[in-house]
């Protein structure tokens, strides 16, 4: 009978327990909605109540667009969780990731990153260490350089074109060839010798593990809002077989990093001949090279091979841009390529989310409107380049709003600084030229070699993907035909 009465009492205090978490998750809520400092800003209730609803939304990959639906009802200015706020306006940019009064940037929101320093390196160091890693870095993707290096990219150009050829006239998913060419090509850049899928047409392991371990980005993202769930995470990764794939993955960055410092490659221009020729006593040291050529290579790879993949996508949907684009093949420069590159990026952004700072203890004015201390803030770039208060005709592929006569096309009132596909500011993207030099030649060098042809299953191939870090992009199926 005691022991019936003891389990009773264990229930009701269980019961107790879960009770009181309910009521203080509705009174946040209430708090969150009627009472908060940004109470105040247009937005989704549940959003703005709870922070489930966005990271649900993460989970499911349909962040970029749900926010991009929330701009459209709500406008330029949004609330997308209790504590973060959304623009989609041109001035935003420079209000948030530019220096304020030529001195200050906002912080990095490090609510949003893992706890291993290899994968923030770069990307999540405080100013000073960021400064002084991209002076390093730098060398490497100056005009000139990037002039140097590319010959090494048609040299991974023409191993493309072959193994495209061997399959002309076949089904192919070409998004998959793209990924094998840009991991080539980023890796023979970054550590001076390639993965050499391309005669494989098989993703190297180094690339295939990075991008599956790509999912566990939202699993990040829900563990710094929940503390249980940061506890399961950090749980999960202390498993023996689990820290052991996560460890050899920075080791294999290590081994590659360790052999081309040690080799003498003076007429190779890849980005490891830049820092250590640059590279002084107040540069750089082993774990800040390592974690920084981690990143270059997986940013680099996986967003030329979106670009590529949706540049030619849009191209292919409308004849009369793709004939321009294969009339481009004769000029130098490629100047039609370059703008349909452009306009791919403008319409399917690489980086689609929320770059998220956080605003300092005085607040901040952004866009008009002042945000509260300790506020997450970011630029929506889909939001922000659909946007009909930025750009005419949004959802329309128009290459021509990016050449000299876009202000007689219906263009001209366009609001290009909401176009910011690498970003501004101190933390820019620093390897865009570098990117456009990869996707223009790749391109001009397709499109010179093959006719190419959308297939029907491929219709839909923007309209099917999901967002995690990047687009997960389900294959895009094309057949190339020699041109005679």
């Amino acid at each position: 009978m005691m022991e019936i009465l003891q389990s009773c009492l264990t229930l009701r205090s269980l019961g107790s327990l879960f009770a009181l978490f309910i009521i203080s998750v509705v009174v946040r809520g209430i708090y969150n909605v009627t009472l908060h400092p940004l109470a105040g800003f247009p937005g989704p209730r549940f959003r703005a109540a709870f922070a489930l609803p966005g990271l649900w939304s993460t989970c499911k990959g349909n962040y970029v667009r749900d926010v991009w639906y929330a701009h459209k009802t709500y406008g330029d200015v949004v609330r997308i969780a209790p504590d973060a706020i959304s623009f989609s306006s041109g001035s935003a940019w420079k209000d948030i990731y530019g220096l304020q009064g030529g001195k200050h940037q906002l912080a990095k929101d490090y609510k949003r990153f893992p706890d291993r320093p290899e994968a923030i390196i770069l990307f999540g160091s405080n100013d000073e260490d960021h400064e002084r890693i991209r002076r390093i870095i730098s060398h490497g993707f100056t005009s000139s350089a990037v002039k140097q290096q590319e010959a090494l990219v048609d040299g991974h150009i023409k191993k493309l074109m072959e193994q495209l050829g061997k399959h002309a006239g076949k089904k192919i998913d070409i998004n998959h060839w793209f990924n094998v060419f840009t991991f080539d090509v980023i890796s023979h850049l970054t550590f001076g010798e390639s993965f050499n899928s391309l005669p494989t047409g098989q993703l190297h392991a180094f690339t295939a593990d990075f991008l599956e371990k790509m999912k566990i980005f939202p699993i990040i993202y829900v563990s710094r809002e929940y503390s249980i769930v940061n506890l399961l995470l950090k749980l999960m990764m202390a498993i023996p077989s689990v820290k052991k794939q996560q460890d050899e993955f920075f080791e294999a960055t290590k081994a590659r990093v360790e052999k081309r410092i040690n080799q003498a490659l003076p007429n190779q221009h890849d980005l490891m001949k830049y820092i250590m020729e640059n590279n002084d006593e107040k540069g750089m040291n082993r774990q800040e090279i390592e974690g920084t050529t981690t990143v270059l290579l997986n940013a680099g790879g996986q967003e030329t091979a979106t670009c590529l993949s949706s540049t030619l996508f849009y191209l292919m949907r409308n004849s009369e841009t793709l004939a321009q684009a294969q009339q481009d093949t004769k000029i130098d420069d490629f100047p039609y390529i370059g703008a349909a590159i452009k306009e791919a990026l403008r319409i399917h952004p690489p980086v689609s989310g929320n770059i998220q700072r956080r605003t300092g203890q005085g607040g901040r004015m952004i866009d008009g409107w002042y945000i509260p201390p300790n506020t997450s803030v970011g630029v929506n770039q889909f939001a922000a380049s659909h946007s009909a208060s930025n750009f005419a005709l949004p959802e329309t592929f128009a290459p021509e709003r990016w050449l000299p006569a876009a202000s007689s096309n219906g263009f001209e009132a366009d609001i290009k600084a909401a176009y910011q596909p690498f970003s501004i500011g101190p933390r820019n993207c620093i390897g865009k030229a570098l990117a456009l030099m990869i996707a223009s030649r790749t391109l001009a060098e397709l499109l010179q070699q093959f006719d190419v042809a959308l297939q029907d299953d491929s219709k839909g191939w923007d309209e099917r993907q999901t967002f995690n870090v990047g687009w997960d992009r389900p294959p895009l199926y094309v057949v190339l035909t020699p041109k005679a």
